[in-house]
C-alpha cells in the first residue's frame, strides 16, 4: 500500500513524537518535516483523516521540504472511542501514485486495529504499574512494624532478581521472583510487634508464633488474582533443602526453585543487617554460614551461585551494583 511509514504520538507539551518508522532511505528529520508536524497536529485535533494532495488542505505543502520526493501523503488518526492516541501516517513516493479509495479504506481498517493494540498496551503498562505499587504498599506496611527491617524486603527482592539472571531464569520467572521477594514477609502483619522487636532470643512459644507468617503471607496474596502465582514462593522460602525447614518441611527440588533463591537472599540480607538481638554480620562471615550450609538449610547450587555473585561485585563499580551486586 505505501511504500514508508510513522507512528506519530503528542508528547506532552505538545510536540510531535515519532515512535516508529519503516522504509528505506528515510532519516528521522524527513518525519519531522513542517508537513507532517502540522497534519499530524490537525488530525489529532480533529480526529479526522488527511490526505494530500487534496485541495482544502494543501496549504500545509508551503514549507516543506521533502513533498518534491512524494505522490501522495495520508495520516489517519489513532482513536479510541474517548480520545486520539496518536496518528499513522504513509506516503508514497514519486512515480508511485496517489492512495486509492480502496487504499484508504484498507488504511483504516490498520489504523482501527493500531489503535486497539496501542491502548490494550498501554491498559495492560498502567495495570502493572498499580500492580507495583500495590505491592510497595504491602511492604511498607509490613515495615511500619518493625524498624529493623526497615528496607529488607527491597533489598532482598533486589539480590533476588540478580541472582535470578544468573541463573537464566526467563523473564516471567524473574517477575515472580522480584514480586514474591518484596512481599515474602507480608505474613508478618499478623504477628505481634513485640515478638517482632524483642531485643533478645526468642522464646519456643515466640518462634512458632514467628514461623507462621510464611502461611499467613500465602493466604493474604493467594485470593489476590494478580499475587496468586507468588504464593508458592512465599509460602516455602522458610523450608530447608535438607527438609527441616518449614511450614511443610519440604525438600530439595521438592521446594519450589523461586522459593530457594530467596530463602539464600533472605538469609544474607537478615545476616548482613542489624537486628535488635545483634549487630550485622561482615559479608565474609555471611558467606562462610551460606557455604557451610549448603545442602543443609540452603540449595547448593543457588547458594554457589549467589556467593560468586557477590564475589564479582568485589570488583565491581558503585554505578554498575545494586546493594552492592554486579548488575
Amino acid at each position: 500500500i505505501a511504500d514508508a511509514g510513522a507512528l506519530m504520538f503528542s508528547q506532552g507539551d505538545g510536540g510531535l513524537s515519532i515512535s516508529d518508522t519503516w522504509g528505506k532511505n528515510l532519516s528521522s528529520s524527513f518525519w519531522h518535516d513542517s508537513l507532517f508536524t502540522a497534519a499530524f497536529q490537525k488530525t489529532y485535533t480533529q480526529g479526522k483523516p488527511l490526505t494530500f494532495p487534496m485541495g482544502e488542505h494543501d496549504e500545509l505543502l508551503n514549507g516543506s521540504s521533502v513533498w518534491h520526493e512524494l505522490d501522495s501523503c495520508i495520516i489517519f488518526p489513532l482513536k479510541t472511542f474517548k480520545r486520539v492516541l496518536g496518528a499513522l501516517c504513509l506516503v508514497r513516493r514519486k512515480g508511485h501514485g496517489t492512495f486509492s479509495y480502496l487504499d484508504i479504506e484498507m488504511i483504516n481498517v490498520l489504523a482501527s486495529q493500531s489503535s486497539i493494540s496501542i491502548e490494550n498496551v498501554r491498559l495492560y503498562q498502567n495495570i502493572r504499574d498499580n500492580y507495583l505499587r500495590t505491592i510497595k504498599g504491602f511492604a511498607l506496611a509490613v515495615e511500619a512494624k518493625d524498624p529493623y527491617t526497615h528496607g529488607h524486603s527491597e533489598n532482598v527482592m533486589k539480590y533476588a532478581v540478580v541472582l535470578a539472571k544468573r541463573l537464566g531464569l526467563r523473564e516471567s520467572e524473574i517477575d515472580k521472583v522480584k514480586y514474591a521477594g518484596l512481599l515474602h514477609d507480608i505474613g508478618k502483619i499478623g504477628v505481634s510487634e513485640a515478638i517482632l522487636n524483642k531485643p533478645g532470643r526468642l522464646s519456643p512459644g515466640e518462634f512458632d508464633e514467628i514461623k507462621k507468617h510464611p502461611e499467613l503471607g500465602m493466604r493474604i496474596v493467594k485470593d489476590v488474582p494478580f499475587l496468586q502465582s507468588l504464593s508458592p514462593y512465599i509460602l516455602h522460602h522458610h523450608e530447608f533443602y535438607n527438609g527441616q525447614g518449614y511450614p511443610d518441611h519440604l525438600a530439595g527440588e521438592g521446594i519450589p526453585f523461586g522459593a530457594r533463591i530467596l530463602g539464600v537472599c533472605d538469609a544474607y540480607e537478615a545476616m548482613t543487617s542489624d537486628r535488635p538481638y545483634r549487630r550485622a554480620m561482615s559479608m565474609d562471615r555471611a558467606t562462610g554460614i551460606l557455604a557451610e550450609n549448603k545442602g543443609v538449610q540452603f540449595d547448593p547450587d543457588i547458594t554457589e551461585a549467589f556467593i560468586g555473585m557477590l564475589g564479582s561485585a568485589r570488583n565491581t563499580s558503585p554505578e554498575d551494583t545494586v546493594t552492592g551486586i554486579a548488575l
